[in-house]
């Protein structure tokens, strides 16, 4: 997207992948689809907001056309072919590329942000020639580690997104396939279309995975290790990581946090924050990555995981437009 509004300069117009929290299986569900045929309450205003400050937009179909809801690896190395498409795109009539010279930044959330941090972090490895391009990454609600999630999300309201993320996961290794009983293969076919509010609403039938399978998935071997090679964090060569992925750009992670007060004043009540998310997830993934030499801030927001969507819109944008317009940070970890 180029917009209307004028880029003031006098460096090229920025460029921000926008990962839309896409969370489905469907491939009618996709960004390229859902964005001019549908009217979508579900999505903040990321995206007009960023367009109105001048910034090209691409927005990539990052599941892929398996539409992989959950794959951390293959989400992000989408995301980084769309910022190199992007970049290389020259439009009819146009001397050159629109986007060749442009500073990009990236930003997503909750499923968004599994293809926003994957980026930041398969980036120095898989698109080694966006170093010192890839100016920032602003990663929000990110489920880091699915493992992690069995008491939060198994079960629980969330068990349709849960649900979903692992019969995505499963599009891309096929080798959990096998292990759905029966009823485990009338889910799987009955949601192989279902877009994220489907799978959201799928949350008030909270049977947990066990019901889908005749293994114990939280010890199961072939579970533990595709889980494993999507836990986004500390590079572990055990589970086919190269130690060389390390987000090389400036790192926000932003997180609906307990600690954030929901009002003014000191005797204001605290938030609940992300009970889907534990927000200690989110402390953990900054803890690795800075541990492995990245920059990182950490932006702590009121809510819990649907609501710091749109609280988390004024700190995350700023961010982001700071990293664009080429405002030095300060290095190291906050």
């Amino acid at each position: 997207i180029e917009p209307a509004t004028p880029w003031p300069g006098p460096d090229p117009r920025p460029l921000v992948s926008f990962n839309v929290t896409i969370d489905s299986l469907g491939l009618t569900c996709m960004p390229s689809h859902v964005l001019p045929h549908k009217f979508n309450m579900e999505l903040p205003p990321f995206l007009q907001i960023l367009a109105d400050r001048g910034y090209g937009l691409v927005l990539t179909d990052f599941q892929g056309p398996k539409a992989a809801y959950a794959a951390g690896r293959a989400n992000g190395r989408a995301v980084l072919d769309g910022i190199r498409a992007a970049r290389a795109f020259t439009p009819a009539g146009d001397p050159g590329p629109l986007f060749s010279g442009s500073r990009v930044v990236q930003v997503g959330y909750s499923g968004g942000g599994i293809a926003t941090g994957w980026a930041a972090q398969l980036q120095p490895v898989y698109a080694p020639e966006l170093t010192g391009v890839l100016v920032g990454s602003s990663v929000g609600g990110v489920p880091a580690d699915y493992a992690d999630l069995f008491d939060t999300m198994d079960g629980t309201l969330a068990s349709g997104l849960y649900r979903a993320a692992v019969l995505g996961l499963a599009r891309e290794y096929p080798q959990l396939y096998p292990l759905l009983n029966d009823t485990g293969d009338v889910v799987a076919h009955q949601l192989r279309d279902a877009c994220a509010s489907t799978n959201t609403v799928g949350g008030l039938a909270p049977f947990p995975l066990s019901a889908l399978t005749d293994v114990d998935p939280r010890t199961d071997p072939t579970v533990i290790e595709v889980m494993a090679r999507n836990r986004l964090g500390r590079a572990d060569p055990a589970h086919g990581a190269d130690p060389r992925e390390v987000p090389t750009g400036p790192v926000q992670v932003w997180h609906a946090d307990a600690t954030v007060p929901m009002g003014p004043g000191p005797g204001s009540s605290q938030g609940p924050g992300d009970t889907f998310v534990p927000e200690w997830t989110a402390h953990r993934l900054v803890d690795e990555w800075c541990a492995a030499g990245a920059d990182v801030e950490y932006t702590p927001v009121a809510g819990e995981h649907v609501t710091g969507a749109y609280t988390a819109v004024g700190p995350a944008l700023d961010w982001v437009d700071a990293r664009a317009r080429g405002v030095p940070i300060t290095t190291g970890c906050r």
